[in-house]
């Protein structure tokens, strides 16, 4: 599985996502670090395939981001493809038009009351 796809991408900017060792304790287990661009590799391999199979109402969203992954919470894809179980950092929407938006898990109040250190961290 490649990550960071630089051939394909023309000059201008890009954004994606940099995991790795020296990135958020490395959760994923990456040897070295590793850019990973939005627009070419995880737009392509990295899609649910049943998100449109439900309402997108704000609780439905947060019941997903919520529920541990055992019991069908939002499981990381990019940790899926590692073997790897695991909640991710959010998602990242992607519009034809190239409009993107990424929806964390510490977007949501439920977040600061599982992680309670999380507010004290600046993270809120």
């Amino acid at each position: 599985m490649g990550g960071c796809h630089m051939d394909s991408l023309c000059d201008g900017q890009h954004f994606g996502e940099l995991i790795g060792e020296g990135v958020n304790g490395n959760p994923l287990k990456i040897s070295g670090n590793l850019w990973v661009p939005f627009e070419t590799y995880c737009s392509k391999h990295l899609t649910y395939k049943s998100w449109h199979e439900y309402p997108k109402t704000f609780e439905n969203i947060e019941n997903w981001f919520k529920k541990p992954v055992s019991e069908g919470g939002i499981f990381s894809l990019f940790a899926r493809k590692r073997g790897l179980v695991m909640k991710p950092e959010g998602i990242v929407f992607h519009r034809s038009n190239g409009d993107m938006c990424k929806l964390r898990l510490d977007m949501f109040e439920f977040y600061y009351e599982q992680n309670p250190s999380a507010k004290q961290h600046g993270h809120g």
